[in-house]
């Protein structure tokens, strides 16, 4: 082995790795099940968003001005939901693509986007109890959903690092015997 050649290990990733999802399931067919049920969710999603919009549509020719105010509360909030479940739709899919195919980088993807969502719902919910409109009965219910969430990327952060060392592959492989193309031999 040549003197000059070093090898260099990666940082170390193995804090918060975990080998199981739940403590039971293997750790791919877990982030499958997480993934699977965040596409279902996203679909349900979508489907109240619409009926949302449309009863919103419907009540806003109503002779009360009462019930036009709500519709148009509601076609605000099915719309921007509906945009919210179009943008995070196609991360999912990633996140599907990426765990059937072993492509590293559609899971990463999807992590850096669940991340920020993340980060943003927790500004969303610290901005709605510090302006006084939060509710306290609501508060456990929110803690587990990011307490959840966190554990869930976790689990999926594991299997992008399992990916990772099972299928690190060298973009270049070093061969000394190996002759370079077009170049003389002296």
């Amino acid at each position: 082995m040549n003197q000059n050649v070093r090898v260099v290990s990666a940082p170390n990733d193995e804090k918060f790795v975990f080998d199981t999802c739940c403590c039971c399931i293997p750790l791919r067919t877990g982030c499958l099940i997480l993934g699977y049920l965040q596409l279902i969710a996203h679909i349900i999603g979508g489907i109240f968003a619409v009926l949302a919009i449309g009863t919103g549509l419907a009540l806003l020719n109503a002779e009360d001005e009462r019930y036009r105010t709500a519709a148009q509360a509601v076609i605000i909030i099915g719309a921007v939901g509906l945009v919210i479940i179009l943008v995070a739709l196609p991360f999912t899919i990633l996140l599907l693509c990426g765990l059937h195919k072993e492509r590293r980088n559609f899971v990463k993807y999807y992590l850096v986007f669940a991340v920020v969502c993340l980060v943003l719902g927790i500004i969303v919910q610290i901005a709605k109890y510090s302006g006084g409109y939060g509710d306290s009965k609501e508060l456990p219910s929110i803690i587990i959903n990011i307490v959840l969430t966190i554990y869930f990327l976790l689990v999926l952060r594991s299997q992008y690092i399992k990916m990772g060392y099972d299928n690190n592959v060298p973009v270049q492989h070093y061969n000394p015997d190996a002759q370079l193309m077009n170049v003389q031999k002296v």
